[in-house]
């Protein structure tokens, strides 16, 4: 008799990989559709112009739409320029360079526990103004099976 089970454990890993997958493909949709919700709730946006033009170049004058913060410091406008934003054209930013959708699904994914429940509270948050923490997020993740 084995000590091993080898077949439960290739289950487990099959079923982890498929449930960050299923979370990795409703960030990548989430993210698409983001713009447009910015856009629909008039959402204002703010910030110091000088750090968001040396985080964001130019396009921060479309605006910046926090969604993760890395909450590293006291400053939310460097935590915002750290985290996983998007600026006002719809492009993407992880820790402060553009990203494409993928990257920045599998960033934020790996920050939330892959959580789709969570992801949804994430996403509806920032779109309200209050974007989380990856502490607030990694605190609040479920653990992996």
């Amino acid at each position: 008799m084995a000590s091993i089970d080898i077949n439960a454990i290739v289950e487990r890993k099959n079923a982890r990989i498929q449930r960050r997958e299923n979370a990795i493909q409703w960030i990548i949709q989430a993210i698409s559709e983001f713009p447009e919700a910015v856009r629909v709730l008039n959402m204002p946006t703010y910030g110091n112009p000088d750090f968001f033009e040396r985080s964001f170049g130019k396009e921060w004058t479309t605006g910046i739409y926090p969604i993760l913060r890395t909450g590293d410091s006291s400053n939310i406008l460097i935590d915002v320029g750290h985290g996983f934003a998007m600026t006002g054209n719809g492009t993407f930013w992880v820790q402060g360079k553009a990203s494409d959708s993928r990257s920045a699904a599998i960033w934020l994914g790996a920050r939330t526990g892959f959580s789709i429940d969570l992801l949804e509270k994430v996403f509806a948050d920032a779109l309200l103004g209050d974007s989380w923490t990856v502490q607030q997020s990694l605190n609040s993740a479920p653990q992996e099976p």
